[in-house]
């Protein structure tokens, strides 16, 4: 509660010396006109840039997990993620999982004879408790059939562009921008956040994923390309830039 009162204040003092705004989102938009559009009216919207560390180097043969990446914390899910590749496992669908995080598991490694099993058996992937390289962070992409977007609380995420970087489609939440980005059945599935223990539900998502993987990989290169590579806002911040000039 200090950390967001603190920056609540700062926010306002920083707005009041600003000439413009760029926001990432429609729906971070919509959060600002409610609390801080009286501090700096001037403002645009810019999805989050990237530069293209893939370079259309994409093979779908090589895409084999449904992958958790990025810390491993309650308002991403990632509870819910265990619980739901558990309930696969056990149920005996043909998926492979990989997760990819900072975050220290070990605490879950040593307890949980699931996951311990799965390990053993090469369905379930780790690299965890270290900050993980960048090349390793892109092969984790570059080998997912789909990531885990099915968070609780977001209001953007960097995950979901880097995901579309390297051709790969998403599960998202119904929260934030997720909806503004991810379309049905192309670069992934928008879900529900009353269906997120829905796990057959879930699973005929990532089916889908699987039997159209040709199609929505392209769709989510394509999304990454005309949103979040930086060269294709080039324009449109150009155009702010003038405006403020």
């Amino acid at each position: 509660m200090i950390k967001l009162l603190g920056t609540h204040y700062f926010s306002i003092k920083l707005l009041k010396l600003s000439d413009l705004v760029i926001l990432p989102s429609n729906f971070a938009l919509n959060l600002y006109k409610k609390r801080y559009v009286k501090y700096c009216k001037n403002v645009s919207v810019i999805p989050l840039l990237f530069d293209d560390e893939c370079g259309n180097n994409i093979d779908i043969k090589d895409k084999e997990y449904f992958s958790y990446i990025g810390r491993a914390i309650p308002g991403h899910a990632f509870d819910i993620y265990l619980d739901f590749i558990k309930y696969a496992y056990i149920k005996g669908y043909k998926m492979k999982f990989m997760i990819a995080t900072k975050t220290g598991l070990s605490n879950i490694l040593s307890k949980d004879k699931i996951i311990q099993e799965m390990v053993s058996k090469n369905v379930l992937k780790i690299a965890h408790g270290r900050p993980l390289k960048n090349s390793e962070i892109n092969e984790a992409y570059k080998k997912s059939f789909c990531v885990w977007n099915l968070y609780r609380r977001s209001t953007q995420s960097g995950v979901l562009p880097k995901a579309f970087m390297f051709g790969t489609p998403v599960l998202a939440s119904n929260i934030g921008s997720f909806p503004e980005y991810v379309k049905n059945g192309k670069n992934g599935y928008i879900v529900e956040t009353s269906d997120l223990k829905n796990y057959e539900k879930l699973i005929q998502s990532i089916q889908n994923i699987q039997n159209k993987l040709d199609f929505m990989s392209l769709e989510a290169r394509k999304t990454f390309e005309n949103t979040f590579y930086f060269k294709a806002q080039v324009e449109s911040v150009k155009n702010i830039i003038g405006s403020i000039l």
